[in-house]
């Protein structure tokens, strides 16, 4: 059934996808190995919605099960409005990507899809923003970085991910202070991103050079967080 919006959004990934085994359609658990973060997401992307897009018909769902279904997410988004097509994109090798792309008959339609930003969906929060003619897959360009920056944003990551393997994964890029792991609030289940924080500023930029390097079967999505230091 629908759930009410609410200010927390998924993002395992790819941010941009999620590619895994399909977890169950409850809440994963978190691996005992993470450590929370419990602080918002700091790129700017998230809170962001793409608002000059009057005619825009076409929203893009990202935080869908694996295991979901054009079904499922016909049921979901249809009381928002006429539904004229919807797009399950897969990864290279076949895989989910736990994304979507659904065109409505109207704009109205999609202004209301909208509104479930943040929803969940079979234990998943989505993350739903307009959709637009960027590739799925492609890289974002990296927001800018404050100066002193030390701590990088990772999202898409593997459901399976501990702070070992992330840590071997970055390790050529600096010293690594703490990695921290978003989790919910009332769940405590990982919402597949997280934060590294390096010794040097310098590290951050080789950190985000490995946008769209395979970590666990993910391309992961890596940015800079613009933090105060240790906030």
């Amino acid at each position: 059934s629908e759930s009410s919006s609410s200010s927390d959004s998924s993002d395992s990934e790819e941010d941009e996808t999620k590619e895994s085994e399909a977890p169950a359609t409850t809440a994963a658990t978190p691996n005992k190995k993470r450590k929370a973060d419990t602080q918002e997401e700091t790129s700017g992307d998230y809170k962001r919605q793409n608002v000059d897009s009057d005619d825009n018909c076409k929203i893009y769902v990202r935080g869908l099960p694996w295991k979901a279904g054009e079904d499922d997410v016909k049921e979901f988004f249809k009381a928002c409005g006429d539904i004229v097509n919807i797009e399950l994109p897969l990864m290279n090798d076949g895989r989910s990507s736990g994304t979507a792309i659904i065109e409505f008959k109207d704009s109205t339609g999609a202004a209301s899809a909208l509104e479930h930003n943040g929803a969940d969906f079979q234990g998943r929060w989505l993350n739903i923003k307009y959709s637009t003619s960027k590739s799925i897959t492609a890289p974002r360009e990296p927001s800018k970085k404050d100066p002193g920056c030390v701590t990088v944003f990772v999202g898409n990551l593997s459901f399976d991910i501990d702070e070992d393997a992330l840590r071997d994964a970055f390790k050529d890029c600096g010293e690594i202070c703490s990695i921290r792991f978003a989790e919910d609030r009332e769940t405590g289940a990982f919402k597949g991103f997280g934060h590294i924080e390096f010794a040097d500023t310098e590290s951050t930029d080789k950190a985000v050079e490995m946008a769209g390097t395979e970590i666990m079967g993910r391309a992961v999505r890596v940015d800079y967080a613009n933090e105060r230091r240790g906030g």
